[in-house]
């Protein structure tokens, strides 16, 4: 008789630590994958970024270009009248010079 609630309280134990490992295992799921979308940066800060490191010139006209073209294809965002113009603005400044 004693020999059953020991092998019941062991039972009882292992399902006890399963479910105790289950649930730690999904809360470091979670947290890892919370922790990898924070890792990717918003590409409208992206794109704010590249463009003030083309306006202090750390950029080229083709780098910053490639780069806006890029992001935008990856999140496929159509590129607006006022991003053309200032691309615009820059090329003809570059020739210029």
């Amino acid at each position: 008789m004693e020999k059953q609630y020991l092998q019941l309280a062991f039972a009882v134990f292992l399902l006890a630590a399963c479910i105790l490992g289950l649930a730690l295992t999904f809360h470091f799921l979670r947290k890892w994958r919370e922790y990898s979308d924070e890792d990717q940066q918003n590409p409208d800060t992206m794109l704010s970024k590249f463009r003030e490191m083309h306006s202090r010139g750390e950029l080229s006209d083709e780098e910053f270009r490639k780069i806006t073209t890029d992001i935008r294809a990856r999140i496929q965002v159509p590129v607006t009248s006022s991003e053309e113009t200032e691309i615009v603005f820059t090329e003809d400044a570059s020739e210029t010079d």
